[in-house]
């Protein structure tokens, strides 16, 4: 059973959706969606904006786009996590954009000869004018009172407004969005009442199409199962997708249409794999640091400065930088979460956690683990979660380490959680440390003689006792 929630159908006012690209990933993540992209119609132009916004939110993100196709009804593919830059993907929207601008400018004036003088209505600076702009300029200029009435008297297939479209073969978008390295999925086949669905899959499967939009807002379970069933019998992944507008469809939220089915696990562990590759090791840092929920306003306050210093780019992998750099610190506990493992710091003189600096390395939970290796000598190590318990912005005093100075700095640290065996043998690291003992959980706090860090050590204590 799938325990991601995830949306592969969302869209920002970057075409025909009401929400700014963040906005949309700042609403998936009250909603729970853990994998997610941006699918506008034809355009590509809000990605940047929210695969920046997904970082800083914990989110796992892929670039997407939504194509019309032509043919004898409605049709749309997805093609999920493309290559927004690949020439091909780029000369193809770049074709569908001017297309739609010439027929959006003929349908504006032919609905001018009709009354309805609608271009003072339109809106400026988007990526993507759909008729649903149209229609929307239709209800603000007074011509209509809502979307639905303007489809049915002016810009409807049948209407007197209406201008047919120019658009791709299915083939063609097909071997576009494969060329960009992306997934084509038939978008909401639900909707497609009047086509031969076997037939048109079979086609499309030819072509190269790898999955099925089968559960959808206005899915029926009947729908669904079958759409299910197609995809699997095909070998094609079962996708799910709201087909987030914003207030252009009121009742759609993203990840609605996610359901807690094995089928989705499956598809889930194949977009968040893909995901993972095309994510830089910063990137999946900033990544991790987004999606940690702070549970007091420091931690709120620390976690938004390290998220703003990552997005700048700072540099904080190394100590090149002497103001401030990121360390990983290790919590090590017995499997009964009774007994904690502190070290005898030789620098500051007191018992404390063990870890270090990333010195280069984005991975600092791989960080964390070797450093407890090295600093307890400890083989079997098991690390709870790559997801820190705690992060903190710690001062750092001036002090001497291996006889030379060290100024003031901040470290900025995540800590993670690590199980150990208390009967394996413990080895002293001698430039680091001068001794190691397991204490019990009550006593952690008072072992340590930097008053600083006693309410760290009490927060950490007490997130990691078992229930």
């Amino acid at each position: 059973m799938s325990e991601h929630r995830f949306d592969l159908h969302i869209h920002s006012n970057a075409s025909d959706g009401t929400a700014s690209p963040a906005e949309v990933v700042s609403l998936a993540r009250e909603r729970g969606v853990e994998l997610m992209v941006l699918s506008d119609h034809d355009c590509t132009d809000g990605v940047a904006e929210a695969e920046r916004a997904a970082r800083q939110n914990g989110i796992a993100f892929l670039p997407a786009v939504e194509m019309d196709n032509r043919f004898a009804g409605q049709l749309h593919i997805l093609g999920l996590g493309i290559d927004p830059e690949e020439p091909g993907i780029k000369r193809m929207l770049a074709t569908c954009r001017e297309r739609r601008n010439v027929r959006n400018e003929a349908m504006i004036e032919k609905l001018k000869t009709l009354g309805c003088d609608i271009r003072p209505y339109m809106p400026e600076g988007i990526g993507t004018v759909t008729r649903s702009h149209l229609a929307i300029a239709l209800r603000d200029g007074g011509y209509v009172k809502d979307l639905k009435e303007a489809f049915a008297r002016y810009i409807g297939d049948k209407g007197p407004g209406y201008v047919p479209a120019v658009r791709f073969e299915p083939e063609e978008v097909i071997a576009g969005i494969r060329g960009a390295g992306g997934v084509p999925v038939l978008a909401h086949p639900c909707l497609m009442s009047k086509a031969d669905m076997p037939k048109l899959i079979d086609r499309l499967t030819e072509a190269g199409l790898g999955g099925i939009e089968a559960y959808y807002p206005q899915s029926s379970h009947g729908q669904t199962v079958t759409f299910r069933s197609f995809a699997e019998q095909r070998g094609l992944l079962v996708t799910c997708g709201s087909d987030y507008h914003g207030l252009n469809r009121p009742g759609v939220e993203p990840g609605c249409s996610w359901k807690p089915d094995a089928c989705l696990q499956r598809t889930y562990e194949f977009f968040s794999d893909m995901a993972a590759k095309r994510e830089t090791p910063l990137g999946k840092l900033t990544r991790i640091v987004g999606a940690y929920e702070p549970l007091s306003e420091t931690e709120a306050r620390d976690r938004k400065e390290l998220l703003d210093r990552l997005e700048r780019g700072e540099q904080l992998l190394t100590r090149d930088n002497e103001e401030r750099h990121l360390t990983a610190s290790c919590w090590i506990v017995d499997p009964a979460r009774e007994r904690v493992l502190l070290c005898w710091h030789n620098i500051f003189n007191s018992w404390s956690w063990t870890g270090g600096h990333a010195d280069g390395e984005a991975d600092l939970a791989r960080v964390a683990l070797k450093e407890a290796e090295e600093e307890t000598g400890l083989k079997k190590l098991k690390l709870v979660s790559d997801k820190p318990v705690s992060i903190e912005i710690l001062p750092v005093p001036a002090h001497i380490k291996r006889g030379k100075p060290v100024a003031a700095h901040e470290h900025i640290n995540l800590t993670y959680v690590i199980e150990a065996d208390p009967e394996e043998p413990l080895t002293v690291k001698p430039d680091e440390n001068s001794a190691l003992r397991w204490f019990p959980a009550g006593e952690v706090v008072d072992a340590s003689s930097e008053p600083e860090m006693k309410p760290v050590y009490r927060k950490l204590t007490e997130r990691t006792a078992k229930r």
